[in-house]
């Protein structure tokens, strides 16, 4: 019997370490996976670099280069690189794209891959790799961030039109990229003068935190440019009750063109005297001329004069009427000798006859008053004037003068 009992338990006893050997065989299989399921956790939770630690495990412990869990804490582990702003993270996605071509991952690699050249602001590349991604390994949220990104690139790369198609995409007004993709694509549009589609997507964003404070300036600029003065008016000055904004200069133009525009003059003054105090170096010769006027107008012809003169000189239709409005400033300011050269520029311009007519005249008047060259030039102007406007209402006044000078010069 006894010896029957010690059979029977050597027996007992291989069969449990057998079992005991099973166990921790299999145990130390599956550990690769636990640790795999683990990282992503980490992962998905944007535990990055906890993530990273145990995808590299991961690899390490599974040699069969052609496993799923290893091939996955491969592209992982890059992911995670991208995200920790590693240094490696850009040779990590290229090795993994280039070893693995037909895995389902790769696609999302060249997601990972366009996100690192986005990050680094090199917009080409950035396109190139998000161009190559499948949208159907994407998410619904990747799917937004790679329309506005993409969309992105090319807007900064000019290619305007292929930046609209992609932020055109991002319809759901939930997405964290909605705004931005908004504002992009009312912003080209403003740009390429589609006025009415830039409004009604700059008006999507007036309760927006980031561009709210931005498209009421967009909004004026449109307005302005449609030639809708009245809506302007309505619209802007409210825009100058914000303190300390570096848009009050302009929105002050803005305003003040306008009622330039309405022949509101007295109304218009105010605000461009406000613009040019402010912003003087960025004005124009346009800028120039109707502050010019708008004093010429209130009969402050000092103030006119240098205004004036800023606007004149080109051969233009702008440098003609202003050389007009400053030649006859310069006679209200006695100053004959300067009104005398102005009229000159005037008449040499063709831009607009009824000018071109008037400032001859007044150049011969001129000449006449000032005893010039002696009268020599005077007489030359009345009789040019005289051919060349037969119809002219002033022709009588003509001839007077030009008897006095002959009488004088005999």
């Amino acid at each position: 019997m006894s010896r029957n009992y010690i059979v029977v338990f050597f027996v007992m006893l291989i069969c449990g370490m057998q079992g005991i050997l099973q166990a921790q065989k299999t145990a130390i299989f599956d550990q690769p996976e636990a640790d795999y399921r683990t990282a992503l956790e980490l992962f998905n939770k944007q535990k990055y670099a906890a993530a990273r630690q145990l995808f590299e495990q991961v690899i390490e412990k599974i040699e069969n280069p052609h496993s799923d869990v290893r091939v996955n804490a491969t592209y992982y582990r890059a992911a995670c690189a991208v995200e920790l702003f590693h240094p490696d993270a850009e040779s990590l996605l290229v090795a993994f794209i280039d070893q693995y071509p037909m895995h389902a991952k790769r696609g999302m690699a060249f997601f990972q891959m366009g996100n690192l050249q986005y990050r680094k602001k090199k917009y080409e590349e950035s396109a190139h790799w998000y161009s190559k991604v499948d949208l159907f390994d994407l998410s619904t949220d990747e799917k937004a961030e790679y329309y506005f990104k993409l969309g992105y690139s090319y807007f900064m790369e000019d290619s305007f039109e292929l930046a609209k198609r992609n932020f055109y995409e991002i319809k759901d007004k939930s997405s964290k990229f909605y705004p931005a993709a908004s504002y992009y694509y009312g912003h080209i549009s403003y740009q390429e003068g589609n006025y009415e589609t830039a409004l009604m997507y700059f008006n999507t964003l007036k309760e927006d935190e980031n561009f709210g404070p931005i498209v009421p300036y967009y909004i004026s600029h449109i307005l302005y440019l449609q030639g809708k003065y009245d809506e302007l008016l309505a619209y802007a000055p409210s825009l100058l009750e914000q303190k300390e904004s570096k848009r009050t200069p302009e929105i002050n133009r803005l305003i003040g063109e306008a009622y330039f525009q309405k022949g509101e003059f007295d109304k218009s003054l105010s605000h461009l005297e406000a613009y040019f105090k402010e912003n003087s170096s960025k004005a124009g010769r346009k800028d120039y001329y109707q502050l010019g006027y708008a004093y010429y107008v209130a009969g402050d012809y000092a103030k006119a004069v240098p205004n004036l003169q800023k606007a004149a000189g080109e051969q233009d239709t702008l440098g003609q009427n202003a050389s007009y409005h400053l030649a006859d400033a310069y006679v209200k300011t006695n100053q004959k000798l300067y009104a005398r050269n102005a009229f000159l520029a005037v008449y040499k311009m063709d831009f607009d006859p009824s000018l071109k007519q008037d400032a001859l005249f007044n150049y011969a008047k001129l000449s006449y008053e000032l005893s010039y060259n002696p009268f020599n030039e005077a007489i030359i102007a009345f009789q040019k004037y005289i051919n060349d406007y037969p119809d002219s209402p002033r022709l009588g006044e003509a001839y007077g003068y030009l008897i006095d000078l002959y009488l004088t010069t005999k």
